[in-house]
Order: C-alpha cells, then structure tokens, then sequence
C-alpha cells in the first residue's frame, strides 16, 4: 500500500520501519516533527535517503490521506 517506487520505495518503507521499531509514538512525532532520527543502524541505502526522507515521507503519506492537519478543538 505504501510503496509504489515512485516517491516511497521500499529503501524508504525500511528506514521507516527502522524508525518505527527505535522508538514510541510521541517519540516519532518528535523526530517526524524535527526531521532528524533516532539512533539506528543505517546501511548505504539509507544513508543515501536520510536527506530527503521526511519530505518523501510527507508527500506519500498526504497523498494516501494518512496526515491531516493539526485543528485546534474548542473548550467545552
């Protein structure tokens, strides 16, 4: 569902799950949020994704309708 070899490959779908097994949920929003990774082992394939990745990342995930922005909710 994810990979579709154009933006999201499955090079990216490994680094994603590498991110994902490192750390909690709030934890990944952190670096979701800041662009950077927790430490995990990183072969030569990620390495060459690690620049772009959190933008890909946006772009497929936005695509599928797996982001939606932040609403503020109002105080009952």
């Amino acid at each position: 569902m994810l990979v579709d070899n154009k933006p999201f490959t499955e090079a990216h779908f490994n680094l994603m799950m590498k991110v994902v097994r490192a750390c909690n949920e709030s934890q990944f929003t952190e670096h979701f949020e800041k662009q950077d990774f927790p430490k995990v082992k990183m072969g030569p394939a990620d390495m060459k994704l690690k620049e772009k990745f959190w933008a890909d990342c946006m772009v497929v995930w936005d695509n599928r309708g797996l982001l939606t922005p932040a609403v503020a909710t109002k105080a009952a």
